[in-house]
């Protein structure tokens, strides 16, 4: 039972990580504490712990589908379980998506206002339904073990349409999970963008749900010391592996019908992804299974059921974050507040598992408590004080959690201050043009921000030391339609950020509307991303300068910020010419900036 302790002092260690993370959310607003972007906005809460989670829960309805509908009373045993693994990943589910929310006391909107015509609104409805069904479902485990007990008999008998509800309902948000991401066909990845996401999406759901099941039975099965039936459980298993195989063909079916086996094999950091994760999800689970290994060891059979729980997971996060990576140009990595309060919701989750099936009959009878839980042995006069605190403090389950407790508490609000963890925030500042310090412009005074720290730029003396006239697209490397030596701030227009200088909208009101589409993106077999349309050069050969060429393939449409430009070109150009003009530390900070110290330059 050791091992179990620690496991519980573990998820004990997580969860309070997870409650400062949660409440330095709630404080600070998502810009603070995560690491989402306007091109890149769902992040793992709502894809890792909300579309996966809900996923994991499925095995709640499946079982409840196989003993109350088709009456197949030898998975009755497992109908408690199973409903109970829903409601803790639904829970965890919709708690994850009010984090998720800009406004999260705003999340009761969508059973207020309407929106018919959302398929997130369809989505809400139907979790916070299918959630509250879960918890009617479990709520007679709980009150038949108190004086309530003849409601908890009612409420069993009144349960049957309620169930159908519930499978109807986890049926319907399932495909609609799916929908949600047709509405941004030009921004998933081919490899994963397709009509069929709906369909795959329930199947993958329905097989990966009831290996999850399978899964934390037998880790159940292994903590508490219960033999499990690998009779029933590899029905279960088999059950499991015949949906994912439906999905592999209908996954199968899709790519070969849409010919994308040569993107797949094109060495693409997507295709290598696509095979682990199909790996996870389909080969290994099915493989195990289907040899019959499954029903003949645990360890085997734990192993499938782990890889399909994995590879479910990593299929979500595949089709809903890293697919986005690409289109959108930029990169999202999970901040650590992010990271702990997935860790810490699930943990709690696990926590409240474990609550359950001691004190109330989820499995079986609750089983022995392990034995070391509240036994004080007598001090060791060997280690003296140090004996008496670990036989007094830690083996006392109060105790012992309390004391992880306050430890994580400390340890997490010192990891999640702004110091520790990026430094200052980056802010979002608007450039200002430089000012002249003369009628001719001769001198220009460059300070974006308007601070104390500023640079007096001689642009006459640059422009005769560069060679004139046919100097300038040395600086001037992108003029805007019609302008000539376009400056600098036009673009960069922020100053610590980067900024999108590409006009979708105004490009396509000017080619002509909808129909304008293909005069870019020529390609029509494929989603319409940046990646696969013509290049600004070849349209603005003239506006282009000495930046890009044909054989250039770097431009990403993002302008650095204003600092970082600026540092670059001018750091860059005085490592060039010191040699030349003999100064071997013209690229020092002091050369433009003066008497200010390197640390206060930004």
């Amino acid at each position: 039972m050791k091992r179990l302790t620690r496991i519980k002092g573990v998820l004990w260690a997580l969860a309070m990580f997870g409650l400062v993370a949660i409440v330095a959310r709630l404080i600070n607003g998502l810009g603070a504490t995560t690491n989402l972007s306007d091109a890149l906005p769902w992040g793992l809460w709502k894809v890792g712990n909300m579309v996966a989670g809900v996923a994991l829960g499925t095995c709640g309805f499946a079982i409840a589908a196989a003993v109350y509908a088709f009456k197949l009373e030898r998975y009755q045993k497992l109908a408690r379980p199973a409903v109970l693994i829903a409601f803790l990943g639904y829970g965890s589910s919709c708690f994850s998506l009010f984090l998720d929310i800009g406004l999260p006391w705003r999340i009761w909107h969508a059973i207020v206002y309407w929106n018919i015509h959302s398929f997130l609104f369809e989505v809400a409805w139907c979790v916070m339904l299918y959630f509250s069904i879960t918890l009617y479902e479990t709520a007679p485990v709980i009150l038949e073990r108190t004086k309530f007990h003849k409601l908890a008999h009612t409420m069993h008998r009144v349960a049957f349409p309620i169930i159908l509800l519930g499978i109807s309902l986890s049926t319907l948000h399932h495909t609609s999970l799916g929908s949600l991401f047709l509405v941004s066909p030009t921004r998933v990845h081919e490899i994963w963008m397709t009509m069929l996401i709906p369909v795959l999406f329930i199947t993958s759901a329905v097989g990966a749900g009831l290996l999850t099941l399978v899964l934390i039975t037998l880790m159940y099965n292994y903590l508490y010391d219960k033999k499990p039936d690998l009779d029933v459980l590899g029905s279960v298993a088999k059950a499991g592996a015949i949906l994912l195989s439906i999905y592999a063909i209908i996954k199968g079916y899709d790519i070969v019908n849409r010919d994308i086996i040569p993107v797949i094999l094109s060495g693409q950091w997507e295709g290598i992804l696509f095979i682990f994760e199909s790996i996870l999800l389909v080969f290994i689970p099915v493989g195990i299974i289907f040899s019959g290994l499954a029903k003949k060891s645990a360890n085997l059979m734990a192993i499938a059921a782990g890889s399909a729980v994995i590879g479910v997971v990593l299929n979500r996060l595949d089709v809903g974050i890293l697919s986005y990576f690409r289109t959108a140009g930029a990169v999202y990595y999970p901040s650590l507040p992010e990271i702990f309060t997935t860790l810490g919701i699930y943990s709690a989750a696990g926590l409240f598992f474990f609550f359950m099936v001691e004190n109330f009959e989820v499995f079986d009878k609750p089983p022995v408590r392990p034995k070391d839980a509240g036994e004080a042995q007598s001090p060791d006069s060997t280690f003296g004080p140090i004996r008496s605190f670990g036989d007094g403090v830690l083996r006392n389950p109060i105790h012992r959690y309390s004391a992880i407790a306050v430890v994580s508490l400390v340890l997490a609000v010192g990891l999640f201050s702004s110091s520790l963890l990026k430094g200052a925030p980056m802010l979002s500042e608007k450039v200002a043009p430089p000012t002249a310090l003369d009628n001719e412009r001769m001198v220009l005074v460059i300070n974006g921000n308007k601070n104390d720290v500023s640079v007096a730029f001689r642009h006459d003396m640059h422009k005769a030391m560069l060679g004139g006239t046919q100097s300038c697209i040395r600086c001037h490397h992108l003029d805007m339609p019609d302008d000539k030596n376009t400056a600098c701030w036009k673009c960069h227009t922020n100053m610590e950020q980067k900024t999108d200088i590409f006009k979708h909208a105004f490009h396509q009101e000017k080619l002509g509307g909808n129909d304008s589409c293909v005069k870019c993106h020529t390609d029509t077999s494929r989603p319409r991303w940046r990646d696969n349309t013509k290049k600004c050069y070849e349209c603005h050969e003239e506006n282009m300068g000495m930046l890009f060429t044909a054989d250039d393939k770097s431009y990403d449409y993002m302008a650095p910020s204003y600092v970082d430009a600026m540092h670059k070109k001018c750091v860059g150009c005085h490592i060039e010419m010191q040699n030349t003009v003999d100064r071997p530390a013209l690229d020092e900070c002091y050369t433009c900036h003066g008497d200010v110290k390197l640390q206060t330059v930004r």
